[in-house]
């Protein structure tokens, strides 16, 4: 059986507020994590109430979320832009 995404409601109504071009962006990458479930996130960390929070990187963006594999779902608890990576100068 397929995973489907969850997004949480705090992690929905940042969502809705980005561009068009964004929202897109980071809706595939959300799709893509429930399309390639159950694989491991690039790191993960367990939350305060005994679950695996994992953190996906792609080019532009950081999503973390946990399994909810009983019900087969991904749940996206957040997602952030990735900070910007400084290029050394040479001189």
């Amino acid at each position: 059986m397929r995973y489907r995404f969850v997004i949480e409601d705090e992690v929905l109504d940042e969502f809705m507020h980005l561009s068009a071009r964004r929202r897109e962006q980071v809706f595939r990458h959300f799709q893509r994590i429930a399309d390639d479930a159950p694989l491991p996130g690039d790191e993960d960390l367990e939350d305060s109430a005994g679950r695996w929070i994992m953190r996906r990187d792609f080019n532009s963006w950081i999503v973390w979320f946990w399994y909810d594999s009983p019900v087969h779902e991904v749940r996206i608890v957040d997602f952030q832009p990735q900070p910007a990576r400084r290029q050394k100068l040479s001189q």
